[in-house]
């Protein structure tokens, strides 16, 4: 059984997956020391925890007495490119393993909310771009559900005005297997669209243009970085509606 440790945020650990698996890691220690000023707590393990393991990969809490066989960190150590570079490829870099981002790296089972085509969404208050217009995409739409905190939830309906529903996950796992059941998912650079990245769903990206470190890695995803680009995204979104609707 080879180990890691690890000190980054969810999304930095989610898109370590392809490096963990690369180096046949099937036990990932999470640190939780905020050494990278990072916003890791005992809480969101235990919500990663359930995918994590769905994939082989066990997740505990770092102890500091446990060794392990890989420091996932060297990625930050080494001073990688964060700011352009895919998290990804920085990481699988530092540990000197070539991956593929570009495939699927996250695979669930899907899991439905409801009969009708639906759209999931979610947007944190870091890492945004005043150039996406959220507006004009999630008001030619319905069946939105909303996923993170109800402070992200509470603020992306008022400056929307969208009708977007909040829904309630237990924890990663079921999370990602609603994404998987979606049409589409529309987010900023956050950990709930590296899971959408991982399963390579159908994606829209409000991409930071300061720290674009997380673009789309296959070709049904699509970042936003300019103001022109949105109604190129409007149109893919509807799209992709019309297609999941065929298929059912």
């Amino acid at each position: 059984m080879k180990t890691g440790m690890h000190y980054g945020d969810m999304g930095d650990i989610i898109y370590c997956i392809p490096t963990c698996r690369a180096l046949g890691i099937t036990k990932l220690y999470i640190s939780i020391e905020n050494e990278y000023h990072t916003k890791m707590t005992a809480y969101n393990i235990r919500f990663m925890a359930p995918l994590f393991a769905h994939m082989g990969i066990e997740m505990v809490l770092w102890n500091h007495k446990d060794d392990y066989d890989y420091d996932l960190n060297a990625y930050r150590k080494l001073m990688e490119d964060l700011t352009y570079t895919h998290l990804g490829l920085s990481q699988a870099r530092a540990m000197g393993v070539d991956v593929d981002m570009g495939a699927r790296y996250i695979d669930v089972e899907e899991k439905r909310k409801g009969l009708k085509p639906y759209v999931i969404v979610n947007r944190t208050l870091r890492y945004n771009n005043a150039s996406f217009n959220w507006q004009m995409l999630l008001n030619s739409h319905e069946n939105i559900y909303f996923v993170g905190t109800e402070e992200e939830y509470s603020y992306l309906r008022t400056i929307t005005g969208a009708d977007i529903s909040y829904l309630y996950v237990d924890d990663m796992l079921e999370l990602a297997r609603y994404i998987k059941g979606a049409y589409a998912f529309i987010g900023n650079q956050s950990s709930p669209f590296a899971v959408a990245e991982g399963l390579k769903v159908n994606r829209i990206q409000e991409t930071c243009e300061w720290v674009p470190n997380a673009l789309p890695m296959s070709k049904n995803g699509f970042p936003i970085i300019t103001k022109m680009q949105n109604r190129k995204a409007m149109m893919m979104l509807e799209r992709w509606r019309v297609n999941k609707k065929e298929e059912d």
